[in-house]
């Protein structure tokens, strides 16, 4: 999980997605995640409901990045509130980055599902 600091969240983040090479080398490309969600209760992404609707984005081919969003309206003098405004989350699907110019045959993703 990472943080975040602005006045409205972004609608894209890019993150880095790890390959492993039909030889055994890992390859790293960067992708663009789309905000797919913003949680206001980190409750409610921690619960039994939270958890199953995660469960079923990983499952159904997704790969998801949270984010702890802080409004940079309500910092007083730089420091952050103890609790975060909102956690964000970015997803992407597996498809998209298979279907990509810049993967090669034979790479798959690692450790995302």
């Amino acid at each position: 999980m990472t943080r975040a600091t602005s006045r409205v969240p972004a609608k894209t983040r890019r993150y880095r997605v790890t390959f492993i090479g039909p030889k055994g080398g890992y390859h790293h490309l960067p992708f663009t995640f789309k905000l797919n969600q913003k949680v206001s209760v980190e409750g409610h992404l921690t619960n039994s409901r939270g958890k199953a609707i995660t469960e079923k984005m990983k499952a159904d081919g997704w790969m998801i990045r949270t984010v702890d969003w802080y409004n940079s309206a309500y910092m007083i003098n730089g420091v952050y509130p103890t609790m975060p405004n909102a956690i964000l989350l970015y997803r992407l699907h597996k498809d998209d980055v298979y279907n990509s110019k810049s993967v090669k045959p034979g790479w798959k993703i690692v450790g995302e599902y």
